[in-house]
């Protein structure tokens, strides 16, 4: 395989157009061309996937998600075996970023993009099924999409902490459970909340939980007021669940 590189800056990026289905990203990183980076762009916001396949050998390298301004979103290192980050993106543009390690690594990546499905609701909340460890999901938050909700399950007695990494005032985190499971949120069903209107923009929340399914919801400013004076913003969701003692 030759070696090119001028898809070693964000600038130059290997351009594949508007992601949409699976698309294969295969190439070559090595001591002579030690990184590669890889644009597409999404026309909605989009249940994303990225698969790096297993490298072979002592061989290894660093696989970034970034977004348009070239910030790092998600990052992992390959292995022994196939790495795959899933989440929900907004519209925009991203770039892939693989980064040589140690040797040189012939990478097969396989991205993926698919119009994602409504969790503006309880009763269509995205189930990340039972909540043990660490979840994390970039997503968006604006004025055409101003609250996102995550369903989770414990089957234990745990402590939840939750927070949102936001780019922009008057993000809330709330815990929900919707007792009589009727998908609205009744008076007394909002557990606890937490939010923050000031620098790093980190709305957070800690709670310890008997077993059960739970709700999670991240809110933006525009869901506290007209379209017009909203404040769209981006960021990542994540919870954690970890058995209390």
């Amino acid at each position: 395989m030759s070696i090119s590189k001028k898809d070693n800056t964000l600038r130059g990026a290997r351009n594949v157009g508007i992601l949409s289905g699976n698309k294969r990203i295969n190439g070559l990183v090595s001591q002579k061309d030690k990184v590669d980076f890889v644009r597409f762009s999404l026309s909605g916001v989009s249940d994303f996937g990225l698969t790096l396949g297993r490298i072979r050998g002592r061989s290894s390298a660093r696989i970034t998600l970034r977004n348009s301004q070239g910030s790092v979103l998600q990052s992992f290192k390959s292995g022994p075996q196939a790495r795959t980050f899933n989440g929900k993106l907004a519209e925009g543009t991203y770039f892939i970023g693989i980064q040589r390690s140690r040797g040189t690594v012939n990478y097969k990546l396989t991205a993926s993009a698919t119009t994602a499905t409504s969790d503006e609701t309880l009763s269509s909340a995205r189930d990340i099924g039972v909540l043990a460890g660490t979840y994390i999901n970039p997503g968006v938050i604006d004025a055409t999409n101003s609250v996102d909700f995550y369903k989770f399950t414990l089957t234990d007695i745990a402590n939840l902490q939750a927070r949102v990494d936001s780019s922009a005032a008057g993000t809330k985190v709330e815990l929900i459970r919707d007792g009589n499971s009727n998908g609205l949120i009744d008076n007394g069903e909002i557990l606890t909340s937490g939010s923050d209107f000031s620098a790093p923009y980190l709305a957070s929340l800690t709670e310890d939980l008997p077993p059960g399914t739970y709700q999670a919801g991240s809110a933006g400013a525009a869901a506290r007021g007209p379209p017009t004076t909203a404040f769209p913003h981006s960021g990542q969701s994540s919870a954690s669940g970890m058995p209390s003692v």
